[in-house]
């Protein structure tokens, strides 16, 4: 778009509207789930494209408290709450959400949520639990150390890069800057997110990404929690350093490699 106001425009519908709708007031609430979403929504539509949105406290909220609705466990969310998580959330809106994160790895096969702990009386200690989805890991100990190892090479991969980039971007001047210092500071607040979230699911695992794995692991599942175990109040494992290097050995695959032609 050659016009500033339409551009803004089209980004406050793709950022903020229900749908198709965009509505006054609501649609100045934020994201946040867990013990914070404090509202529910219904949407009744009605004869000739006309449409009734109304929105209700899902719990006391009292004064000076925030309201929060939600992106993607909301009631008329479908399946997004399944495969759309803490990414998802940064790709279309552009912020990383605050605890509780949602992250779906689907080709790892790595489903989990990231909260804060709280005591008994309520108040958050500072310590973040990871909990699986149920079915949260692959049940193959092979195929969950061949996902381990990606997060290790991403972890590795992205923390060099974040050097690299910072180191050359200091030697140009601000004005030179090509990534605006506000996406600049956002882009690396998500990419250490999501090094966090990959560490916490390493630890959360308990299985070494070098070291062959056997079929069954016994205490695999210690200090671990999964979804609906309510008397599960374990955290995750704390990360541990992990080799930087790759084991430069030969390893057999399952592909079938033709002969070059040259």
């Amino acid at each position: 778009l050659d016009n500033p106001f339409k551009e803004n425009a089209a980004m406050l519908v793709i950022q903020r509207a229900e749908d198709d709708l965009m509505l006054p007031i609501y649609d100045f609430y934020n994201h946040r789930n867990g013990d914070y979403l404090n509202t529910v929504n219904e949407r009744i539509n009605k004869e000739r494209g006309q449409v009734d949105f109304k929105v209700y406290a899902a719990s006391d909220i009292h004064e000076g408290e925030e309201i929060n609705s939600s992106y993607n466990m909301c009631a008329g969310c479908g399946g997004r709450a399944d495969n759309y998580g803490t990414p998802e959330i940064f790709m279309d809106y552009g912020f990383v959400e605050m605890y509780p994160q949602r992250w779906i790895f689907k080709e790892q096969d790595f489903y989990f949520d990231l909260s804060e702990k709280k005591n008994e009386s309520g108040e958050l200690t500072g310590d973040i639990e990871l909990t699986w989805f149920k079915d949260g890991r692959p049940q193959s100990s092979h195929r969950r150390r061949v996902s381990v190892r990606f997060f290790v090479h991403q972890i590795v991969r992205i923390e060099g890069l974040k050097q690299l980039e910072h180191a050359k971007r200091k030697q140009v001047p601000e004005i030179q800057h090509a990534v605006p210092e506000y996406e600049w500071k956002k882009i690396w607040e998500y990419s250490d997110a999501m090094v966090d979230a990959m560490k916490r699911a390493i630890g959360a695992n308990g299985e070494s990404p070098g070291a062959g794995v056997a079929d069954e692991d016994e205490g695999d599942d210690e200090d671990v929690c999964y979804e609906g175990d309510e008397s599960c109040d374990a955290s995750a494992r704390t990360w541990e350093t992990l080799p930087k290097y790759d084991n430069l050995d030969d390893e057999s695959d399952d592909e079938f490699y033709e002969e070059a032609p040259y």
